[in-house]
Protein backbone atom coordinates (compact mmCIF):
# COMPACT_ATOMS: atom_id res chain seq x y z
CA UNK A 1 0.00 0.00 0.00
CA UNK A 2 1.39 3.63 -0.97
CA UNK A 3 1.23 6.52 1.43
CA UNK A 4 -1.81 7.91 -1.06
CA UNK A 5 -3.60 4.61 -0.93
CA UNK A 6 -3.23 5.31 3.42
CA UNK A 7 -4.87 8.67 3.12
CA UNK A 8 -7.46 7.92 1.10
CA UNK A 9 -8.53 5.49 4.10
CA UNK A 10 -7.27 7.86 6.61
CA UNK A 11 -9.72 10.23 5.14
CA UNK A 12 -12.87 8.07 4.80
CA UNK A 13 -12.43 6.93 8.11
CA UNK A 14 -12.04 10.54 9.06
CA UNK A 15 -15.35 11.37 7.26
CA UNK A 16 -16.89 8.03 8.87
CA UNK A 17 -15.98 9.34 12.51
CA UNK A 18 -17.71 12.57 11.42
CA UNK A 19 -21.04 11.40 10.68
CA UNK A 20 -20.62 9.10 14.00
CA UNK A 21 -20.26 12.08 15.92
CA UNK A 22 -23.37 14.10 14.08
CA UNK A 23 -25.56 10.57 14.46
CA UNK A 24 -24.24 10.41 18.39
CA UNK A 25 -25.94 13.68 18.58
CA UNK A 26 -28.95 13.46 17.02
CA UNK A 27 -29.04 10.06 19.23
CA UNK A 28 -28.87 12.08 22.83
CA UNK A 29 -31.20 14.96 21.60
CA UNK A 30 -33.84 12.25 20.51
CA UNK A 31 -32.92 10.47 23.88
CA UNK A 32 -33.44 13.88 26.03
CA UNK A 33 -36.87 14.46 24.59
CA UNK A 34 -38.10 10.38 25.14
CA UNK A 35 -36.85 11.26 28.34
CA UNK A 36 -38.77 13.85 29.27
CA UNK A 37 -41.95 12.93 27.90
CA UNK A 38 -41.75 9.31 29.92
CA UNK A 39 -41.41 11.01 32.74
CA UNK A 40 -44.58 12.79 32.25
CA UNK A 41 -46.45 10.22 31.51
CA UNK A 42 -44.77 8.28 34.81
CA UNK A 43 -43.79 5.67 32.82
CA UNK A 44 -40.20 3.60 33.43
CA UNK A 45 -37.58 5.33 31.65
CA UNK A 46 -35.15 2.18 31.69
CA UNK A 47 -35.75 -1.12 30.50
CA UNK A 48 -33.44 -3.53 30.84
CA UNK A 49 -34.80 -5.76 28.33
CA UNK A 50 -35.83 -3.67 25.49
CA UNK A 51 -32.06 -2.76 25.64
CA UNK A 52 -30.59 -6.13 25.60
CA UNK A 53 -32.85 -6.82 22.46
CA UNK A 54 -32.15 -3.62 20.77
CA UNK A 55 -28.60 -4.54 20.98
CA UNK A 56 -28.97 -8.23 19.81
CA UNK A 57 -31.18 -7.34 16.93
CA UNK A 58 -28.29 -4.40 15.66
CA UNK A 59 -25.39 -7.07 16.26
CA UNK A 60 -27.69 -9.49 14.00
CA UNK A 61 -27.00 -6.70 11.48
CA UNK A 62 -23.33 -7.14 10.92
CA UNK A 63 -21.71 -9.02 8.52
CA UNK A 64 -18.72 -10.32 10.29
CA UNK A 65 -20.38 -12.43 13.29
CA UNK A 66 -16.59 -12.58 14.42
CA UNK A 67 -17.12 -8.26 14.98
CA UNK A 68 -20.16 -9.24 17.08
CA UNK A 69 -18.62 -9.47 20.66
CA UNK A 70 -16.74 -5.94 20.19
CA UNK A 71 -19.86 -3.99 19.08
CA UNK A 72 -22.05 -5.35 21.41
CA UNK A 73 -19.24 -4.00 23.92
CA UNK A 74 -19.03 -0.96 21.99
CA UNK A 75 -22.98 -0.46 21.40
CA UNK A 76 -23.08 -1.11 25.53
CA UNK A 77 -20.98 2.11 25.72
CA UNK A 78 -22.98 3.95 24.16
CA UNK A 79 -26.02 2.66 25.79
CA UNK A 80 -24.50 4.15 29.02
CA UNK A 81 -23.74 7.52 27.79
CA UNK A 82 -27.52 7.58 26.98
CA UNK A 83 -28.04 6.76 30.10
CA UNK A 84 -26.58 9.12 31.74
CA UNK A 85 -28.21 12.01 29.48
CA UNK A 86 -31.42 10.35 30.31
CA UNK A 87 -30.60 10.44 34.10
CA UNK A 88 -29.38 13.96 33.70
CA UNK A 89 -32.57 15.08 32.37
CA UNK A 90 -34.41 13.15 35.22
CA UNK A 91 -32.59 14.95 37.66
CA UNK A 92 -33.67 18.19 36.28
CA UNK A 93 -37.64 16.62 36.53
CA UNK A 94 -40.28 16.62 33.41
CA UNK A 95 -40.36 19.19 31.14
CA UNK A 96 -37.04 20.90 32.23
CA UNK A 97 -34.93 20.66 28.86
CA UNK A 98 -31.10 20.92 29.31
Amino acid sequence: MDENELEELRRSVGDIDQNLVSLLEKRLQVSQSMTQRQLKAHTPVYDAAREEKNIHDLSELLDHVSQRREFIKGFQRLMGIGKKVQKAVGDKGPGISS
